[in-house]
């Protein structure tokens, strides 16, 4: 009985190496369901930095001003144009997307902590403009366009990989959708009652994405191990990352961190 069971451990053995099987695999969570461990995934990390003098910010609706419409609401406060935001204090490049351009391999448990954490991506109008300006949505989740202002707004944005969608959220409203395909670039929201009003959101199919913080910082986590290709543009789709399109290559190693460093954005890319 001995000599039988040592026999089978060794063909168990001779089989997984045969099928490059040498990292240690958990097969089942305590649910159940199989899954790889996590030395199987690295995480991918930096921090966006202005290179160049501070931009003035472009000052869209300035506080107080009674010509815009719905004043009490919109001119509440000064609204700028988020895209010219730059951090005066740490040159810090917010609302920026970093992404990776069809990633090799999955990362299943990643998906499914996602989606348990974050079932709904929600996108606020408020004081008449998109709160946050960029985000990132995964299918699957669900994608709430709400209005927190006591005024009609309207939602509108015309993807290229999914049906357009135009509809009126009256005041304190909110509608839930689902879209079906990732995109290639990012999604403008729009508002054409306060046509000055823009938003962003980045549709994937994997969860490998992340939004730069008012620092600069973003952070991708369980990443699948060896070369993948990393995407990082601004929310109007202008390419940070060398190789544009094709994004830049970068080395993931299981179970440690890929610190990219500072990268330098270019002033130039902003005209």
């Amino acid at each position: 009985m001995f000599f039988a069971w040592t026999r089978w451990m060794a063909l168990g053995a001779a089989i997984v190496v045969a099928l490059g099987l040498t990292n240690p695999v958990s097969f089942a969570t305590e649910g159940g369901e199989p899954h790889a461990t996590p030395q199987a995934y690295g995480t991918i990390k930096g921090r966006l930095v202005w290179d160049g003098p501070l931009p003035t910010p472009t000052v869209l609706v300035k506080k107080g001003d009674r010509s815009v419409k719905d004043a009490a609401v919109c001119s509440y406060k000064e609204l700028i144009d988020r895209k010219t935001q730059i951090n005066p204090e740490t040159k810090g490049v917010p609302h920026a997307f970093a992404y990776l351009s069809r990633p090799k391999g999955s990362n299943p448990e990643r998906m499914k902590e996602l989606m348990a954490q974050s079932p709904t991506v929600v996108i606020d109008q408020k004081y008449c403009e998109y709160i946050p300006f960029a985000a990132v949505y995964v299918i699957g989740q669900e994608l709430e366009l709400k209005s927190s202002d006591p005024i009609n707004h309207n939602v509108r944005f015309s993807p290229l990989a999914n049906r357009a969608f135009n509809q009126i959220l009256p005041p304190n409203g909110s509608t839930k959708i689902k879209l079906d395909k990732p995109e290639r670039r990012p999604t403008e929201l729009k508002c054409d009652i306060h046509p000055w009003m823009s938003g962003w959101f980045m549709a994937l199919d994997h969860p490998f994405a992340d939004v730069s913080d008012e620092n600069g910082n973003f952070e991708i986590v369980g990443v699948p191990a060896g070369t993948q290709n990393l995407i990082i543009s601004f929310p109007n789709g202008v390419f940070i990352n060398e190789g544009r399109a094709r994004g830049m290559e970068v080395q993931v190693k299981a179970g440690e961190v890929t610190d990219l460093g500072e990268i330098k954005v270019p002033a130039s890319l902003l005209k």
